[in-house]
Formats: C-alpha cells, sequence, structure tokens
C-alpha cells in the first residue's frame, strides 16, 4: 500500500503510485481525502501510470496569468508588469520548455537585457539596470513556484538553477528640508491663489493626509486604510491593519499617537462612523493612492518642489527623526520595520554632525 509523504521541495503532501508522483496539496486533511479518492481510481485501474510531462513555457505563463489570485489579488500595475516581463523571455525563446531552463538559458537571457538596444514596451532604452534584470528573473521563478504550489508540475520538470546572491548599494532616500518642510504646512494660508473653490476641499484634505504623513511616518496605502475604530484617543495609540507585511503576519500593528498628529485627526473623525474611513471620498469610498499623488503633484509643483512623492515625505520624517537626536532603533520602531536594517539607510544625515563632533574646539585645545 503506497504511503503519504511531505515533499520538502513542494512543500505539500505526495503518493507516488506506479512509479509516479502525485501531489495532494499542503493542507493533510484535504491530501487524505485525495489518497482515498486516488486508491479507488488505482484499484478500478483509472489511474495513468504517466505524471505529469514538462510543457513549453510560454503555455505555463498563459496558465500563471489565468490564475485568480492573478487576476483579482494583485493591483494592476503589477499584474502589466508580469505580462511585458515574461512575453519578453517567452518572444525570446517560444519553444522553451520547462526542464530546459538551466544556467546557459538564463546568463543568455541576463546579457541580452544588459545589453539589447531597444526592448520594446519594456525598456527604451539601451538595456535594463542589472537590478531591473534580476526582477525579470525573479518573475520566472515566480512562475515556476506557483506550478509546483498548484500540482501542475513536478520537481524533476524543472531544472531552473541555483542564482548567485547579488548585493546592490542602497540609494539614499531624498528627503525634505526643513524649509520646504514650513512651506507645505503654510500652503493653506495660500490655497485661493492657486485653486478655486470647486478643488479647496480635497486641496485641505491632500494637506491633512501630508502633515500626517510627516507627524507619523505612515505610508500612502496604510493612512488611507486608516478607520474610525483604529483610533483610541484615550491611550494615544491606534492599529495599522493593512500594513506592508500582513501577508506573512496578519495582525495589526501599534503605534503611539503623537499631539501633532492627534489635532489633525480628531476633528476629521467627530461626525463619521466606526467603520468609516477617516479620509475617504465625498461618498465614503477609499481614497486612490494615484489621485493623491496627482494631488500632491500639484501642490509641490505650486511651491516650486519637484521629485518628491509620498514615499520622500516618509523620508522626510525618518530623516529628521534623526538628525534631532532619536536614535535607529526609535525609528525602526515608529516606522514599523521588521528589521533594523531596512532603518539604516536613513544613517547617512549623521555624517554632517560627525563632522561637527571631530572638530569640537574644547577637544582641539588639548592639542
Amino acid at each position: 500500500m503506497p504511503k503519504i509523504f511531505f515533499h520538502k521541495h513542494a512543500k505539500q503532501y505526495t503518493v507516488c503510485i506506479n512509479r509516479a508522483t502525485h501531489y495532494l496539496g499542503k493542507d493533510e486533511n484535504d491530501a487524505k481525502t485525495k489518497y482515498h479518492q486516488l486508491m479507488l481510481d488505482f484499484q478500478k485501474g483509472n489511474l495513468s501510470r504517466k505524471g505529469h510531462a514538462p510543457m513549453r513555457f510560454s503555455k505555463l505563463c498563459d496558465l500563471f496569468l489565468d490564475d485568480d489570485y492573478m487576476q483579482h489579488e494583485i493591483n494592476r500595475f503589477s499584474y502589466h508588469d508580469y505580462m511585458r516581463t515574461l512575453s519578453l523571455f517567452c518572444k525570446m525563446f517560444p519553444d522553451l520548455k520547462t526542464n530546459e531552463i538551466d544556467r546557459i538559458v538564463i546568463n543568455k537571457y541576463i546579457r541580452f537585457l544588459l545589453t539589447k538596444k531597444s526592448q520594446g514596451e519594456v525598456r527604451k532604452k539601451r538595456g535594463i539596470s542589472p537590478k531591473r534584470a534580476k526582477k525579470h528573473i525573479m518573475y520566472i521563478k515566480r512562475v515556476l513556484n506557483w506550478a509546483l504550489e498548484n500540482d501542475v508540475l513536478r520537481p524533476s520538470d524543472i531544472t531552473f538553477p541555483k542564482l548567485k546572491r547579488e548585493v546592490y548599494p542602497r540609494k539614499i532616500p531624498v528627503f525634505l528640508t526643513k524649509k520646504e518642510i514650513r512651506t507645505i504646512t503654510s500652503y493653506e494660508n495660500h490655497i485661493p491663489k492657486f485653486c478655486n473653490k470647486k478643488a479647496e476641499k480635497n486641496t485641505i484634505q491632500t494637506l491633512s493626509i501630508i502633515k500626517f504623513i510627516l507627524s507619523t511616518g505612515r505610508r500612502i496605502q496604510e493612512v488611507i486604510n486608516l478607520k474610525k475604530k483604529d483610533f483610541n484617543f484615550e491611550l494615544n495609540i491606534y492599529h495599522v491593519t493593512k500594513h506592508k507585511t500582513e501577508k506573512a503576519d496578519a495582525r495589526p500593528k501599534v503605534f503611539v499617537l503623537s499631539k501633532r498628529a492627534k489635532d489633525i485627526i480628531t476633528p476629521l473623525t467627530d461626525n463619521i462612523h466606526d467603520y468609516d474611513y477617516v479620509f475617504s471620498n465625498y461618498d465614503g469610498s477609499k481614497l486612490k493612492t494615484s489621485v493623491l499623488g496627482q494631488r500632491l503633484k500639484r501642490i509641490l509643483k505650486n511651491l516650486g518642489i519637484e521629485n518628491i512623492a509620498f514615499k520622500e515625505l516618509r523620508h522626510s520624517f525618518a530623516t529628521h527623526m534623526l538628525m534631532c537626536g532619536a536614535n535607529l532603533k526609535e525609528i525602526q520602531e515608529l516606522l514599523g520595520h521588521t528589521s533594523i536594517k531596512s532603518t539604516e539607510v536613513y544613517a547617512h544625515v549623521t555624517n554632517d554632525y560627525l563632522k561637527k563632533a571631530i572638530e569640537n574646539p574644547l577637544y582641539n585645545e588639548m592639542f
């Protein structure tokens, strides 16, 4: 009698019948149900000796893009990015099968990405960056992992090579100066000069969001999902339910509500219900980040500030907190980073203070 095993590579339960491996899923109870059904088919002689077979990678990409998760769960920008990158690989290797993707193919594709003059919709200039090329390869790997998880392929049908982990230098975050922050916060006094009465309400709402992010360091996706029930004004705390790591840990994150942020939020929550969004459209629906991005760009254009988006407001909060004496561990907790390595990118701002410290006149007098 064939026995059920837990396959470590595919991370799901398997059973071998007639030298063919059958995948039963990740849940133990579902695996037992499928196992009994397979044994019934085996006793009746309806079970084929052939398991899965390697298929063309282009066909596998079509199945991956038609999956319910890809169609409904991820945003449309990520979906179109998958389509563009995978179609480029399939055009270069139209008849390539899943068991033929080896190190030679991957290296050839990377050279093509880095040196090709024109790549159509993917990039309208000579080549792409090494970091972007790595993302192309990760998309290919994601398709193959999906095929394993959904019992479309067996591990023996995949020969994807192990790649060297390359570390790319982090970019220094862009942030607003103190003068620019004061200019933005005083924009409300000049609203009649830059916009009409129809757009005045939207502008005031966008300014409230800007001030809230500069006071708390929250991401724009976290801000637009905030509801009245998430705030506790007695304890001066608030919960963020929709955060970046919610797939790994669905528990809401708790943050301290500063006095400045409380003054912004309190007037907005006076006349709404517990499950209403704090920042919403006229009909109470959730705001879109793309619309808010256009409003922010318009405000900053009137003030003569360029190359600033909502993530730069978060960078500004962290940078100025560090300049004012907060340590990296405190900033990590305020930003909600799971690792201190994510927060260390802001350590560059301490260089100016170290230069001043090394030129301390009291110390130099000794020499």
